[in-house]
């Protein structure tokens, strides 16, 4: 997903833009007439994504959880930074449980034994998921298709 500002509010021939890949943010910062900034997050340092909304157009900021190299792009409409910060937050949720863009497998009991209380948060996690997924999918995030591949996945784990 490539996510750019706004050229006329951003007063800039060069507007930022910032791409959503699957396993990394990068971040492409337009400073003055030749000069530009780089900055490249993996989702597991994202701290948290944050939105600021205007009437038509907002500010997208992605906090590292290290403090420095945040990344904050001003100007995008406010759909398009909705439907990035979504997509930002599943794939750092996805990241800080270490599966990275992948579905979590739960853990499998070992010599017959019972994992009840493993279990049921398998199961949680499960339920949890899916909701995560529905919500991407009416957000428009994901496809029918690519949603009920992910819910046969989760479904397929429990």
């Amino acid at each position: 997903m490539k996510l750019q500002s706004n050229k006329l509010l951003a007063a800039d021939l060069r507007p930022s833009v910032l791409y959503i890949y699957d396993d990394k943010l990068a971040y492409y910062s337009n400073v003055g007439a030749i000069g530009g900034q780089e900055t490249y997050l993996n989702y597991d340092q994202v701290a948290q994504v944050n939105l600021h909304r205007g009437f038509i157009e907002g500010t997208l900021e992605i906090v590292n959880s290290g403090g420095r190299n945040s990344i904050r792009i001003e100007h995008v409409t406010n759909d398009e930074a909705e439907k990035a910060k979504a997509l930002i937050e599943q794939r750092a949720f996805l990241a800080r449980q270490g599966t990275s863009n992948t579905l979590p497998t739960p853990p499998m009991p070992s010599n017959g034994q019972q994992l009840s209380s493993t279990q049921n948060d398998s199961s949680q996690t499960g339920v949890q998921m899916l909701d995560d997924l529905a919500r991407l999918r009416d957000q428009g995030i994901l496809t029918q298709e690519e949603f009920e591949e992910k819910k046969r996945q989760v479904l397929d784990r429990m």
